[in-house]
Order: C-alpha cells, then structure tokens, then sequence
C-alpha cells in the first residue's frame, strides 16, 4: 500500500526523509487527519513505468464527510522529483498550505490538485520543467486555489486559482521562490 499513511492521528510531523517507489501513494493524509506537516522531504519514484506512480493524497474520497474541517496540512521545503506522475498532493477537504517546495518531475500529469471542499494555499513554491503546477479538479465547484510568488520555469498546462484562498492560522517566513532547488 501506501509508503507511510497518516489516519486518524493529529498534530503529527514527518521531516527530512526520502520516500519513494510505495506501490500506492508515497504518503497519504486521510481519515480525520489533523495538523500534519511535511517538511524537507523528497518523494520519487526509481522508474517511470507503471501506472501509479502518484505520490501523496490528502482526503481518501468525496464521501468521507468526517473530514469536514479535519485534513489542515501544511507542506513546506519538499522536493517532487523524477518520475512521479501525480498527487503533489491532490487534495480533498482540508485547509492545505502549500509553500517553498520544488518540483521537477517531468513528463508527469499534474502536480497540485484542489478537488473537492478543499482551500489550498500555494506559495513561493519553484515548479521547473513539469506539466500542469496547479489545477482545481472535478469538484463542481466547491474547492479553492490560491497561488502567489510561484516560479515557473519551462512548465506547460494549467496555473489555475479560484477563489480566496484561507490565511494560515501561524506565522512563517517564505524564501524568495528563485532560491529553490
């Protein structure tokens, strides 16, 4: 299954580790999850054959209503590298900030996706050589996009924002979006 699965658990932190080639998602955030963060991570996976090849979701399915105002998550200074096709997270319910992170998995499908009640927040974050940086998924709707101070660098495919995104309930500081890598 999943290379490490959060469910159930609240105020957890995952920080400074490789993650990579997990048969479903490298790390998944579901089930009434609550104030995680992942931090200085980096998710891959060792070939681009195979299907599923997608690294991280928040929030397992559009039915799972006890995860209204559950799912708050906060990913900062990870890297998205070879081969991973998609769910850089893809993203269900939940207040997720997004921020300082790089992404050069190229040849993927797409790299962040609000789907379903979901707020993300995208920030100072350095997309280089991939396709689609952001898009907000089949949700009819009801997910928001916020996007400020990104980088793209030789990217194709959507940069989609809706809406107002939600303000962090913390203080942080971001680094400039050219100075990751």
């Amino acid at each position: 299954g999943d290379g490490i699965r959060i469910t159930n658990s609240h105020h957890v932190w995952i920080d400074h580790l490789e993650v990579y080639d997990a048969p479903d998602g490298n790390l998944d955030i579901t089930d009434r999850a609550n104030f995680i963060t992942v931090s200085w991570t980096k998710f891959r996976y060792s070939t681009n054959s195979g299907d599923h090849r997608y690294s991280n979701l928040i929030g397992a399915g559009d039915n799972e209503t006890g995860d209204e105002a559950l799912l708050n998550v906060t990913w900062h200074h990870n890297w998205w590298a070879q081969n991973v096709h998609e769910r850089m997270p893809r993203v269900r319910f939940g207040d997720v900030h997004v921020f300082n992170n790089y992404y050069s998995s190229s040849g993927n499908n797409y790299c962040i996706r609000a789907g379903f009640h979901s707020n993300v927040l995208i920030e100072n974050n350095h997309f280089q050589g991939v396709d689609t940086p952001h898009e907000a998924g089949e949700d009819q709707g009801t997910a928001i996009i916020g996007a400020r101070g990104n980088q793209y660098s030789s990217t194709t495919g959507a940069q989609t924002t809706r809406g107002t995104a939600f303000t962090p309930p913390y203080q942080y500081t971001l680094d400039a979006a050219s100075s990751i890598s």
